[in-house]
């Protein structure tokens, strides 16, 4: 049941640099979305194999990610993924996985993920988790400004991301093919 009660001093939101850390946010990750969840960034990923199902070793394709992330942790801003979390009291109780891109003309961030366990969500963690992450970003040298895509049925993400201020910017469309090629991969 979700309480309206307000987040504690028992928040902390920290950037993760343990990398044994990567199996138990993988975890956490896989038992906290489900299919609306799914957008063009966990298909390209891998994460899902289509719009409607998650792939078979979305735990390892995640600890995979949030390793390369935790390598990150001791260089802020630094380009490539990064991971945060968030814990009340000793729970584990929110993630993030988000980029740096240093492109040739542009800095941005990309939040790739932002999740909330099931049983917190209601009670401002979201908020609070997105406010840290904004600082974060906004402490790094010419980042200004901040990209994230939500699955297309996820309508509670994306009412909570335009009540903060964010808005949608493109339309993104996909078409599955069915590969002819006798060939293997590069």
């Amino acid at each position: 049941m979700k309480s309206s009660a307000p987040l504690s001093d028992q928040l902390a939101i920290i950037q993760v640099d343990d990398i044994n850390f990567a199996t138990k946010a993988a975890d956490f990750f896989a038992a906290n979305v489900d299919i609306s969840y799914i957008s063009h960034g966990e298909v390209m990923q891998g994460r899902a194999t289509d719009f409607s199902s998650w792939s078979h070793n979305l735990k390892e394709i995640f600890a995979t990610d949030a390793r390369e992330a935790i390598l990150n942790a001791r260089l802020p801003c630094a380009e490539g993924l990064h991971l945060a979390v968030a814990f009340y009291g000793s729970e584990l109780a929110g993630l993030a996985l988000y980029e740096y891109v240093h492109g040739s003309r542009n800095r941005y961030a990309v939040l790739q993920d932002i999740v909330i366990s099931r049983h917190m969500r209601g009670k401002s963690l979201g908020s609070a988790m997105l406010g840290w992450l904004e600082e974060q970003f906004a402490r790094c040298k010419d980042i200004r400004q901040i990209f994230l895509e939500s699955g297309k049925e996820n309508h509670m993400a994306h009412l909570f991301f335009e009540h903060h201020g964010y808005s949608s910017c493109s339309i993104v469309m996909s078409k599955f093919i069915r590969n002819t090629s006798k060939s293997r991969p590069a």
